[in-house]
């Protein structure tokens, strides 16, 4: 499910509303701003990586590379469902001019969940610096204020998705409704030949589907024993890919799995042919 999945969720089911108009608004100002502010942000990140790695030629000296690729859902979600935020609340409010929409009681789990998104909006909008003080900092400096606003937008909007999957109710899960290739993987990983903690375990594209079928149920559900994070947990569909973090020089998949009540695992899970 990715950003503001049961915002769109409501606005396809229900009419717009004409008490709800404010809130329209508001929410497509925020989303319109922030979507100009952090793209600016990521178009200084990404220039300035890119000019620290031809004067570095991949040496060891810090680049800011890593940090571009931690502030990866930045780029690939959270700019995307923002612009969507803001068409689709321009044509609400455009919808709750007409006189129809205040003959209908107001939506309750709409005004809440608006009211929600405006909030975590204006947190958002609390990590953008100060564009003076940006140019006058030197590229070292300017590069750690930008990747250090980008790290806390990405770690805001987890912390929101997941407060959001938590307000269901809580399903007790029985260990005879975990698969045997999930289980497997939790109890059985091979282990790094060069470094023992790092977790291993090879699946193929057809099993990899089904993880992550299972791990929507799974994570559905709210029960605390149990929980599949995936590192790129915006994402319905997972792909392989490098990791300069760790000595695994083939593309993985990371996925953080907690069963029966243990201790989370953190598993890199490579394709089998």
């Amino acid at each position: 499910m990715g950003m503001f999945a049961r915002l769109f969720w409501l606005f396809e089911k229900g009419k717009a509303h004409k008490d709800l108009q404010e809130a329209y608004s508001d929410l497509n100002v925020l989303a319109t701003l922030l979507e100009e502010d952090i793209t600016l942000l990521r178009q200084i990140q990404k220039e300035l990586v890119s000019k620290n790695l031809r004067r570095t030629k991949y040496s060891a000296t810090s680049t800011g590379a890593i940090g571009l690729e931690k502030t990866l859902f930045v780029e690939e979600e959270l700019l995307k469902k923002l612009k969507k935020l803001a068409e689709t609340t321009e044509v609400r409010f455009e919808l709750s001019l007409k006189k129809a929409s205040k003959i209908r009681p107001v939506s309750k789990l709409e005004r809440e969940e608006l009211l929600q998104t405006i909030a975590f909006l204006q947190e958002l909008e609390k990590k953008i610096p100060s564009w003076e003080k940006i140019q006058q900092l030197s590229d070292k400096e300017k590069l750690q204020a930008v990747e250090n606003a980008l790290r806390d937008m990405t770690l805001l909007s987890r912390k929101y998705h997941e407060t959001l999957k938590r307000l269901g109710a809580i399903k007790r899960l029985g260990e005879e409704e975990i698969s045997e290739l999930l289980r497997t993987i939790y109890i059985n990983p091979e282990q790094h030949p060069k470094e023992a903690s790092l977790l291993i375990y090879r699946i193929t594209p057809s099993q990899l589907r089904m993880l992550e079928e299972e791990s929507k149920k799974i994570n559905e559900c709210n029960d605390p024993d149990y929980q599949i994070e995936w590192r790129r947990w915006w994402r319905d569909v997972q792909v392989p890919e490098k990791d300069k973090t760790t000595p695994l020089k083939d593309p993985h998949i990371n996925v953080t799995i907690k069963l029966f009540g243990g201790s989370k695992k953190d598993i890199h899970l490579l394709l089998a042919a």
